[in-house]
């Protein structure tokens, strides 16, 4: 099966990664790494509307504007791009279900040089279980912090090791309260900065699934810069 046909045979894959990348800054500062899809579409991170089942926006939204989230899921997706904060999952392709998390590891590997994100945080114990290891092999600069999801009755744990493993990384700054006002010349040169150009449609667009991908990996591989973290 050709990459289009994947694409085509997975839609949902398909609209979640067209509704991530709208919001994907040029560069990452932060990549938060879940663990996969949730099993209701709808509530997906990066998809516009109701966010009443959907807690791992509101609550990164909750750490990082130090304070209740706007209610406008667009309003707090655009404020994450401006900050070079962004989301992927372990597992792309499909909720993580009883999936091997492992199995993806390899893949998220690929994904992370094709991000390059300055740092790394892992919020979900099954992604970190199965990935802190190969990402810290290949030195990526991830956090060492086991982020529990936040699920009913993890709330307040998830916000706690969120920002413990924020100021670990030297991440203070992202940490601040959103403008009360209107934006400010620098806010508005800075989102404009991190916007990405509209995405290509589907019959333009060619990913491999995660796992082929990964078998497809030669031992010949580019030379890269570890990017360094900022203190």
């Amino acid at each position: 099966m050709s990459n289009v046909a994947a694409v085509r045979s997975n839609p949902a894959w398909n609209r979640r990664r067209q509704a991530a990348d709208a919001y994907r800054p040029k560069a990452i500062r932060l990549l938060l790494i879940a663990a996969g899809p949730p099993e209701e579409s709808s509530h997906y991170f990066y998809f516009v509307g109701d966010d009443a089942g959907e807690p791992l926006l509101r609550e990164v939204c909750e750490v990082l504007f130090e304070g209740p989230p706007p209610l406008d899921r667009t309003a707090r997706l655009k404020e994450l791009r401006r900050r070079g904060v962004f989301l992927v999952d372990l597992r792309p392709d499909a909720p993580l279900g009883d999936a091997k998390p492992s199995d993806y590891a390899d893949w998220l590997v690929l994904r992370l040089e094709e991000l390059r994100p300055e740092h790394v945080v892992l919020v979900h114990p099954a992604a970190y279980d199965a990935a802190y290891r190969k990402l810290t092999a290949a030195k990526w600069p991830v956090s060492d912090v086991r982020v529990p999801f936040p699920a009913a009755g993890r709330e307040a744990d998830f916000r706690r090791e969120l920002r413990t493993a924020l100021v670990r990384e030297g991440l203070e700054k992202l940490i601040r309260p959103l403008p009360s006002g209107g934006k400010s010349k620098r806010a508005t040169q800075a989102e404009t900065a991190n916007e990405q150009p509209e995405t290509n449609n589907a019959a333009d667009w060619e990913p491999e699934p995660p796992q082929r991908r990964a078998r497809a990996t030669t031992a010949k591989r580019t030379s890269r810069t570890t990017p360094k973290r900022s203190r």
